[in-house]
C-alpha cells in the first residue's frame, strides 16, 4: 500500500511539473531547460568530454526549438516585423555563399548552420515574448529564477568547501564553464536581467526582496573573483549607455540597484583577498598579467589581414580555427571573427538590423523607461556585446542563452508595425521558413554528429566544438 502511494505521489509530481511546463509556451520552456542543463551538466556520457557537453546540449535544444516552432507555433512567424524576415532571408542567402566556398571544407557549414538556426531563435522568441500574457511571463521569470539559484546554491557550496581545504582560486569556482572568462560572459548578463525578472515575478515580502539582492551580491561577487577585464568593461559600458540615453529616474533607481549588488559582492571579495593576503588560501585572485593585452593585437590583425584578403563572403566558418600556429582558434572579437569567415556584406546587413533595432528603441524609449524588464534587457545586450568584443561570448551556449533572453526583455516593448506592402513578402518568408528551418536543423545535427566522430580524441583543455576548422576537409575525404 505504502509502495503504491508513493508511485501514485510521484506520478501527481511528474505530471504537475509537466501541466505546468505548458503554462508558459513551450519555446520558452525549452530555452529555460537547456539553460539548465548547460550550467549543470547533470548527465555526462562517459564518452562526451565535458568541454562538448553544453555543445551538444545547445544541439538538441536547437532541434528541438525549431521542430517545435514549425510544426506548432507557426503563427509566431507571421508575427514577426516585415523588414527582420526580410533581412532574416538575406542574411540565410550571405551566409550559403560564405559556405560555398569556405576553406575549412564543406563539414565547416556547421558553423554558418548553427548561426542561421540561432537567429531564427532570437525572432521567434522576441516575437513570442511580446504576446505572452503576463501571468505567463511571470512563470517563465519564476523558471529562470529557479535556475540561476540552483546554480548559483552549487558554486556557493563548492566555494565553502575550497574555503574549508585553504583554496581561494578562481578557476575552481566556476561550473558547467570550460575557464573562468566564459563563465563571466554568462554572470555579467545575468545580474544585470535580474531587475527585470524581479520586475516580472513581483515579490511582495521582505524575504523575496532579500532573496534577490542575496543573488545578486553572489553574481556580483563571482565576476569579481574571476576578475576578467572584459567583465568589467562591459559592465560599466551598459550602466554607461543607460545614463547616456537620459531615460529617466527608473534607470537610476536600476542602476543603484546594480550598484548596491556590487558593492555587496565587493565586501565579500575583499574578505577573500585578506584571508589569502593572510595566508589562509592556495590560489589567484588578482590575474598576474593585468596590463597585458593577452596577446589580442596578434589575433585581431590577422582577422584584419585575412578579412582584407577575402572581404565579401569572407573565408568560410570556422576558417580562422585553420591558424595553428595562433594560441588559440578564434579571434576573441565577435566583429571581427564575421569580417573573417562571412564577409563585409554580413557585418553590413547586420549593422543595419542592429540599427534598425536601436532606433526603434529610442523612438519609443518612453515605453522602455517605464520598464525595469526592458532596462534590464537593454543593459545585458550591451553587456554581452561589448564582451563579445573581448572574448568568444557568441561561441558559449549559456551566454547566448541568456543573450536571447536579453533580448526578448529589451525589445519586450516594442509596438509592431506591418504595411500592407510588405504582405506577400510576410507569406511568402513564413513559408519559406516553414520549409528550410526543419531541413537545416535535421542535416545540422547530421554534421554536427560527423564533425564531433572525426574529432581528435586528445586535444587542448578548451571547448573542441568549433575549434578544429581542419578537420572538415582531411578528416571527411574517405567519405
Amino acid at each position: 500500500m505504502l509502495k503504491r502511494r508513493l508511485h501514485g505521489a510521484f506520478f501527481n509530481i511528474i505530471l504537475f511539473a509537466v501541466e505546468r511546463s505548458f503554462v508558459a509556451p513551450r519555446i520558452f520552456f525549452l530555452s529555460v531547460l537547456a539553460l539548465a542543463f548547460c550550467l549543470q551538466p547533470w548527465w555526462l556520457p562517459g564518452d562526451v568530454w565535458p568541454y562538448d557537453y553544453s555543445r551538444w546540449v545547445e544541439t538538441l535544444f536547437l532541434l528541438s526549438f525549431c521542430i517545435y516552432t514549425i510544426l506548432f507555433d507557426c503563427k509566431r512567424i507571421y508575427s514577426v516585423h516585415d523588414f527582420l524576415g526580410l533581412a532574416f532571408i538575406i542574411f540565410f542567402v550571405l551566409v550559403f555563399f560564405a559556405c560555398i566556398e569556405a576553406e575549412s571544407g564543406w563539414l565547416s557549414w556547421v558553423g554558418g548552420m548553427r548561426a542561421v538556426v540561432w537567429i531564427f531563435v532570437l525572432i521567434i522568441l522576441v516575437s513570442a515574448f511580446r504576446q505572452l500574457p503576463m501571468h505567463e511571463r511571470r512563470y517563465f521569470a519564476f523558471l529562470m529564477m529557479a535556475v540561476i539559484g540552483i546554480h548559483l546554491s552549487y558554486s556557493v557550496l563548492g566555494m565553502l568547501v575550497l574555503l574549508q581545504n585553504m583554496i581561494v582560486g578562481p578557476d575552481y569556482l566556476i561550473s558547467g564553464f570550460s575557464n573562468k572568462n566564459h563563465a563571466a560572459t554568462f554572470y555579467v548578463p545575468t545580474l544585470l536581467l535580474l531587475p527585470g525578472i524581479k520586475t516580472l515575478l513581483q515579490p511582495r515580502s521582505p524575504l523575496s526582496e532579500m532573496l534577490f539582492y542575496t543573488v545578486g551580491i553572489i553574481l556580483a561577487l563571482m565576476i569579481l573573483v574571476i576578475s576578467s577585464r572584459g567583465a568589467f568593461v562591459s559592465l560599466v559600458a551598459a550602466l554607461v549607455v543607460l545614463l547616456m540615453a537620459g531615460l529617466g529616474g527608473r534607470s537610476k533607481r536600476y542602476i543603484l540597484w546594480v550598484l548596491f549588488c556590487l558593492l555587496g559582492g565587493g565586501v565579500i571579495y575583499s574578505l577573500l583577498l585578506y584571508f589569502q593576503a593572510a595566508g589562509l588560501g592556495d590560489g589567484k585572485l588578482v590575474h598576474p598579467n593585468v596590463f597585458s593585452d593577452s596577446l589580442r593585437f596578434v589575433l585581431w590583425s590577422h582577422a584584419w589581414e585575412g578579412f582584407l584578403s577575402s572581404p565579401w563572403f569572407g573565408h568560410g566558418p570556422l576558417s580562422y580555427a585553420l591558424n595553428r600556429e595562433l594560441h588559440v582558434t578564434h579571434p576573441h572579437n565577435i566583429l571581427l571573427v564575421l569580417l573573417y569567415e562571412y564577409g563585409v556584406l554580413t557585418v553590413a546587413l547586420a549593422s543595419v538590423v542592429a540599427l534598425f533595432l536601436v532606433c526603434r528603441l529610442w523612438r519609443e524609449r518612453d515605453r522602455v523607461e517605464s520598464s525595469f524588464v526592458a532596462l534590464s534587457g537593454v543593459a545585458a545586450v550591451t553587456a554581452f556585446l561589448t564582451h563579445s568584443m573581448f572574448s568568444g561570448g557568441s561561441m558559449i551556449p549559456a551566454s547566448v542563452l541568456v543573450f536571447s533572453i536579453a533580448l526578448t526583455f529589451s525589445l519586450s516593448e516594442i509596438r509592431e508595425h506591418h504595411h500592407e506592402h510588405f504582405r506577400v513578402v510576410r507569406c511568402w518568408c513564413a513559408s519559406f521558413l516553414k520549409l528550410s528551418m526543419v531541413a537545416i536543423a535535421l542535416v545540422y545535427v547530421a554534421f554536427v554528429t560527423r564533425y564531433w566522430e572525426v574529432l581528435p580524441e586528445q586535444g587542448r583543455p578548451e571547448p573542441r566544438f568549433w575549434q578544429y576548422g581542419e578537420i572538415a576537409a582531411s578528416a571527411v575525404s574517405g567519405l
